[in-house]
């Protein structure tokens, strides 16, 4: 069928009607945007010379690399979102689908889009389901987390955690040398850096669910905080450093977990050194529950 090409607020899109839903009104696919602007709400019906398009999917990278993109408002009627839809978005955070059907999402339809931090499925406000399925979308690659069967049921939760587990005990330098197998010659980062990214990566996964617990079980709750606090305690401060270092309630919920103690915390204070928000809250919190027993202690601020 013919495609068609329209501009709403500065972007273009092109649609390709896929089946007549009445004598005037086709379901559309979105097959390609471009110019894509931050922010963009995509309209639930759109009219086209002397019809309405009602888009109904996001095409195969429809998206692809729209670097600019940081939030998307899509149609209730989108039910599928195909493959590498939204790949390479490294600035997008949000997405919103108005709809509230089963939402389908093709391969790598999130891939490195490391800055996602919600997808809300018919509703706009994120809530700790719409920051996990962010995360199992951009950051864990473990397809099965995003199908619309398990997602809508509570034991999704327990999946989630399950695959956590995975990664958590996965070895860090899994996955490196089959690069180089795969012919992957234009690899950036040496086979330290790929062990710092892949303990990062655990680190960050496991702070995020703590710091989202609906559906947390005590055991997982543990392991999870066991990873943070111990095994990659240098890690959780790259990750606080990087993503949270204005962010104080991640700070705060260092503390509440043991992770920031009394045996470390002078230590934390010293590396941050220039993050003027998160050195002045540890030197109150070190006033407040470790007071010092000399007078200049208590100048330290």
């Amino acid at each position: 069928m013919n495609t068609y090409t329209t501009i709403i607020d500065g972007t273009a899109y092109t649609f390709e009607p896929v089946a007549q839903l009445d004598s005037d009104t086709y379901s559309a696919l979105l097959k390609e945007a471009k110019n894509v602007r931050n922010r963009i709400t995509i309209p639930d019906s759109i009219s086209v010379d002397d019809f309405t398009l009602i888009p109904c999917a996001i095409g195969k990278k429809a998206f692809l690399s729209s670097k600019a993109l940081r939030q998307i408002s899509l149609p209730a009627a989108v039910t599928l979102i195909d493959d590498w839809a939204f790949g390479k978005c490294s600035s997008l955070r949000s997405v919103i689908i108005r709809g509230s059907s089963d939402v389908i999402f093709g391969r790598g339809a999130f891939e490195e889009d490391e800055s996602l931090e919600s997808i809300c499925i018919g509703y706009d406000k994120a809530d700790d389901k719409a920051c996990l399925l962010a995360l199992a979308a951009g950051r864990m690659g473990m397809a099965h987390l995003l199908d619309p069967a398990l997602v809508k049921t509570t034991g999704w939760y327990e999946a989630w955690d399950r695959a956590l587990c995975t990664i958590i005990d996965s070895d860090d330098e899994a996955g490196y040398y089959e690069l180089f197998l795969c012919g992957e010659e234009d690899i950036t980062y040496s086979y330290q850096e790929f062990v710092a990214r892949s303990r990062f990566r655990k680190v960050l996964l496991a702070l995020n669910r703590v710091a989202h617990p609906e559906g947390l079980s005590t055991p997982f709750r543990q392991k999870f905080v066991s990873y943070i606090s111990d095994r990659g305690l240098f890690e959780t401060w790259q990750v606080i450093k990087t993503h949270y270092a204005d962010d104080l309630r991640m700070i705060q919920l260092l503390c509440d977990i043991g992770a920031v103690n009394r045996t470390n915390i002078d230590r934390f204070i010293e590396a941050a050194e220039g993050l003027a928000v998160i050195k002045a809250f540890l030197i109150v919190y070190k006033r407040n529950n470790y007071p010092q027993d000399d007078f200049f202690g208590g100048l330290e601020l």
